[in-house]
């Protein structure tokens, strides 16, 4: 029996991506968010213990704290940055990322697109979503055009799972839907904070499509289909 509803199947194979609502139990969210806040924690005292910062923002919820000591202190974004995403942002090891990799629905909706057999790639990221952070802005791209090419004949899944209720106002992903089945679009180096980015010229024809998701959803995307944040 299908996890997916048969819409969301049909939209990812027919336009590239499909939106799964209530796919992640809230207490696993609860935990990512728990692990996330003691690395903020952890951070924050040793500057206060600097004397590089004096408001720790410990009346801040999760939601927004980080935002608030980088309006204080944008000089430490590195820095936290680093303490949250561990080397090359894909250093976040916590138990909680685990839970969320083995979801039993997550996993059932995987082998509704992929088959049985499934690999959860060691390629994961956290990436924190500040206003003006320079490298939460992720130009055009392709997952695909990360991969070795001998890859893109296979169906590999993006799963993006917001901490919060991502929406147009607050910063979303936008997509650029029905054209996967296009294949490899050229990419360049040298895009934002140094990824690779699809430029204009290159970038397929079609509307572009903000996709917003609420907490415990997921958007879930082709390696082939175009997105950026």
């Amino acid at each position: 029996m299908r996890r997916l509803a048969p819409e969301c199947y049909e939209s990812f194979f027919t336009h590239g991506y499909a939106v799964v609502e209530d796919l992640v139990p809230a207490e696993k969210q609860d935990a990512i968010a728990e692990e996330i806040t003691e690395l903020i924690d952890s951070a924050t005292q040793k500057f206060y213990d600097e004397g590089r910062i004096t408001d720790r923002q410990e009346a801040e919820p999760f939601e927004t704290r980080l935002t608030r000591l980088l309006e204080d202190h944008p000089e430490l974004q590195s820095e936290y940055l680093r303490a949250i995403e561990g080397k090359g942002g894909g250093g976040f090891t916590g138990r909680a990322i685990f839970d969320i990799l083995t979801e039993p629905a997550l996993l059932d909706a995987m082998e509704d697109l992929v088959g049985s057999e499934l690999v959860a790639s060691s390629v994961y990221r956290i990436r924190p979503k500040v206003p003006g952070l320079n490298r939460g802005v992720v130009p055009w791209h392709q997952d695909s055009g990360y991969i070795a090419p001998h890859c893109d004949g296979s169906v590999i899944v993006t799963c993006w799972i917001p901490l919060v209720d991502a929406t147009v106002e607050n910063g979303c992903l936008c997509v650029l839907p029905d054209v996967h089945k296009s294949g490899i679009v050229r990419h360049h180096t040298g895009g934002n904070a140094g990824y690779l980015v699809i430029k204009d010229n290159d970038l397929p024809p079609g509307s572009v499509l903000p996709v917003p998701v609420k907490r415990g959803g997921v958007l879930l995307m082709t390696n082939m289909t175009p997105h950026c944040s």
